[in-house]
């Protein structure tokens, strides 16, 4: 059984190797960085996306296509996974039919700021999709799409889980702030202009917005970007790393070759951490709450059962429903 997995591994590598142009003479698109780690001869491409660009979609067929890697890392986690197969009226529904149910379940995954924070962020994505027309992660969805085609391709899942960002962000706020921060995601403007459409082709929007954000709260550029940007420089190692065991059992392989598919707005912060140690056990770490903090929390718990209560009583008051 060992020896055909062997024999399969080694024929769905020999045709990566066949299939692979020539990169010397491949024209690598502007939006696709390479390392090459002189230790080991490994090649690593990392392509930055606009997350609602077509574009974006396209380059990323034909750099998986021309290059044949024995993986691809998306700048996904479990938790986001299924942004690589929805389509734009999964996430409307998401956003526009979110039942207690659904918001019991958030909750419980991410605690009740960061749930509040994870369902904004949900929202503003929906509406910005309803805009567009299109679902972001398109281009999560053609890189699977490709991998799948290529054989043997593995395919890693390379960013932090949001359920930590989400609390590690809460966290980095004081308590006025996180007041501050859900009023300001609340009534912001969501209209996006035809220029600003136009403008989205070609950057990370997502990205482009948290910016905006950032400037009245800094302490969300170090946790939801530059911190990111560590974790998924470690998770591209990662992946060469589990590509490169994976060829050591083969006859005489090629170095690694590993596609790292992330937004452009963490490519710069992806180069700068390049080479360097990464403490992913403190990226991961999820801060203690203050006193003041567990206390609003407790504030926000009460009063949403107090209006589930209060709900649920008029509307058994209003059909004569006796207790």
């Amino acid at each position: 059984m060992a020896e055909d997995k062997v024999k399969d591994e080694i024929e769905k590598y020999l045709l990566r190797k066949q299939a692979r142009k020539d990169i010397d003479l491949y024209d690598l698109p502007s939006s696709v960085t390479k390392f090459d780690n002189q230790r080991d001869n490994s090649r690593i491409y990392v392509i930055g996306t606009a997350h609602f660009s077509k574009e974006s979609c396209k380059e990323v067929e034909e750099l998986i296509q021309a290059v044949q890697p024995d993986v691809v890392m998306l700048e996904l986690c479990k938790s986001r996974a299924s942004i690589a197969t929805i389509n734009e009226n999964y996430l409307l529904d998401e956003a526009e039919n979110m039942d207690f149910r659904k918001l019991r379940e958030v909750f419980s995954r991410n605690g009740i700021l960061s749930g509040i924070v994870h369902i904004l962020f949900i929202n503003l994505t929906a509406s910005i999709t309803k805009q567009l027309g299109v679902a972001p992660g398109c281009e999560f969805r053609s890189a699977v799409k490709e991998a799948l085609k290529v054989p043997g391709c593995k395919i890693q899942l390379g960013d932090r889980p949001i359920e930590i960002t989400m609390k590690r962000t809460v966290a980095s706020l004081n308590i006025w702030q996180r007041v501050k921060l859900i009023y300001n995601l609340i009534v912001s403007d969501k209209h996006i202009t035809k220029d600003e459409i136009e403008k989205m082709k070609d950057q990370d929007l997502l990205m482009e917005l948290l910016h905006e954000i950032s400037d009245s709260f800094p302490s969300l550029a170090q946790v939801i970007i530059a911190e990111r940007d560590a974790y998924l420089a470690h998770s591209l190692l990662q992946a060469k790393d589990i590509a490169a065991r994976n060829l050591d059992s083969l006859w005489d392989p090629e170095p690694p070759v590993v596609v790292g598919v992330v937004g452009l707005g963490h490519v710069n912060g992806i180069i700068e951490n390049w080479g360097k140690p990464v403490d992913v056990q403190e990226l991961l770490r999820i801060p203690i709450a203050p006193f003041s903090s567990r206390l609003f929390s407790m504030f926000v718990r009460v009063s949403i059962y107090g209006v589930a209560i209060y709900g649920l009583f008029k509307i058994c008051k209003w059909r004569k429903i006796d207790f």
